[in-house]
């Protein structure tokens, strides 16, 4: 009789301990190290059992922070249009900011200054931030913004407050509305690094122009999301006179 691997059965264990809630508090696994001395077999052989419990979804890496507890996938709405902050406090769960960089762009993407709708030799900002739920990094932005707009910011507020917000309570700005459109990508080598996930794994990809009450674009986001941690939910009518 075949000998079932030491892997699947190490994977069953730490899923039963998982289920069972035992690191429910932390929201993260030991070490892979720890856990290769608790079983006594060598690290590769728990890599193999983590590997098992993540294509189950039930567990996700993060390089350098560790193996986390894979936490219900964020629910982003796309009836309604709010701040990614706003979203995420909607459903209850813990949102944290890390501003990565913010780059004076002086020679101009001619895509950016087009979904913008400023002249191509129009300087803008660039701000890179990666989104945390719960801990686990879920969406890896980039918001373009004219240098106008940006000067009118408190930039120690951009871990605290969404542009959203910044827009209309320091440039006065009313947001009326926004096009978006999402796809399916394979996550690039600098998304992924940021992300903790694989280079070419599965992601959405979003391209959202924001518009104020004249119609005129004053912010345009590109953002990343792993493609097993958000679900897109909308709620749909029936067009008027299908039936007829």
């Amino acid at each position: 009789m075949k000998t079932r691997p030491k892997y699947l059965s190490i994977a069953d264990e730490i899923h039963a301990r998982i289920l069972g809630g035992e690191f429910a508090g932390a929201g993260k696994l030991p070490t892979q190290k720890e856990l290769a001395q608790e079983y006594g077999v060598a690290v590769l052989t728990i890599k193999q059992a983590l590997s098992e419990l993540q294509n189950e979804g039930l567990i996700s890496g993060v390089r350098g922070s560790g193996t986390f507890i894979s936490s219900e996938a964020f629910r982003y709405q796309i009836k309604f249009l709010s701040s990614f902050a706003d979203e995420v406090s909607s459903q209850h769960r813990e949102l944290t900011t890390e501003l990565l960089q913010v780059v004076s762009v002086k020679e101009p993407d001619l895509e950016v200054t087009a979904q913008l709708g400023i002249p191509a030799d129009t300087p803008y900002v660039c701000i890179w931030r990666l989104r945390s739920i719960d801990g686990v990094p879920l969406i890896l932005q980039r918001s373009f913004i004219t240098d106008e707009l940006f000067n009118k910011f408190d930039q120690a507020q951009l871990r605290e407050k969404s542009l959203y917000s910044m827009l209309t309570q320091s440039a006065g700005i009313t947001i009326s509305r926004a096009s978006e459109t999402i796809r399916a990508i394979a996550l690039p080598e600098y998304a992924a690094e940021h992300l903790g996930q694989p280079s070419g794994s599965v992601a959405l990809f979003s391209v959202r122009v924001t518009k104020d009450e004249s119609d005129k674009p004053v912010v345009l986001d590109y953002a990343y999301f792993p493609g097993d941690s958000a679900v897109i939910e909308s709620e749909r009518f029936v067009r008027r006179g299908s039936h007829e």
